[in-house]
């Protein structure tokens, strides 16, 4: 059984990254991630601002806007589904943890126990 925490960590590692989303469409190589990666934390040491990928790889015209919103759409896509799997996986185990509350009765040592052998002494 997941924690309802464990199993959204679980599922966080299949979102991918843009820059991850933009090499596998072939839209750019590791060699110009890298080199916009770089970019992005100089700028970031330099101004104490952050630009997102998708601005710089726009600025430097390394990729069109349509194929950004392309590769963001994907990356939605994929957050989503990750998410989904999560929240099935969360509904599942929930299901079974009160299937076995059911099975098993309250225990002793519970609210619900205790009250149960109140009654159950009279």
């Amino acid at each position: 059984m997941y924690s309802g925490l464990g199993v959204l960590l679980q599922y966080r590692s299949m979102d991918k990254k843009l820059g991850s989303i933009l090499i596998d469409l072939k839209l750019i190589n590791a060699g110009q991630l890298d080199q916009v990666l770089i970019a992005q934390k100089q700028l970031e040491v330099a101004h104490g601002k952050k630009m997102k990928l998708g601005q710089l790889l726009l600025f430097s015209e390394v990729i069109t806007l349509a194929q950004l919103q392309v590769a963001l759409r994907h990356q939605v896509h994929k957050a989503q589904e990750s998410r989904t799997i999560a929240v099935e996986a969360r509904r599942k185990d929930r299901a079974e943890e009160i299937q076995n509350l059911k099975s098993e009765g309250p225990k002793e040592d519970t609210f619900m126990g205790r009250l149960k052998g109140l009654f159950k002494n009279k």
